[in-house]
């Protein structure tokens, strides 16, 4: 069987959201080292717990993508679930700004929709009957 087009998409988006989370968990852990250095240790345990999900997220979204991609049926529902947390970190991010500047943050506008919108796409592509059908056939 073909991998459908929608596969391939979610992939990409995937991957996209992994890189992108990976980036701000470094972002995060500096942020965190910051406070470190200004005794200013609920901005480091704040950026730290932030940073380990984003992390996490981050690595997970390489393995799915990868597993989808060969049409595992686990992949197909952890994808989902990665798109949940990613809307989540998303949605934070948007409302609390980049750095808990609060939602006045240039960047965490722009970011946070970003991140919303993409899982959505992912959700949305993981929805369809071609994509259900792709991950259903082949065994695990």
């Amino acid at each position: 069987m073909n991998t459908p087009v929608s596969v391939h998409l979610i992939v990409a988006l995937e991957w996209l959201l992994g890189g992108l989370t990976g980036f701000y968990c470094l972002m995060f852990l500096v942020f965190g080292l910051y406070g470190l250095f200004h005794l200013n240790f609920l901005r480091l345990l704040s950026s730290i717990g932030v940073a380990i999900v984003m992390g996490a997220t981050a690595a997970a979204t390489f393995l799915v993508g990868t597993g989808l991609r060969q049409g595992r049926r686990w992949a197909w529902i952890s994808s989902s679930c990665i798109g949940i947390v990613v809307m989540m970190l998303g949605w934070y991010i948007f409302h609390e700004g980049m750095y808990g500047a609060g939602p006045d943050d240039g960047f965490g506008l722009i970011v946070g929709p970003f991140f919303v919108i993409c899982a959505l796409l992912g959700i949305v592509l993981l929805v369809l009957p071609q994509t259900r059908r792709y991950c259903g056939h082949q065994r695990t």
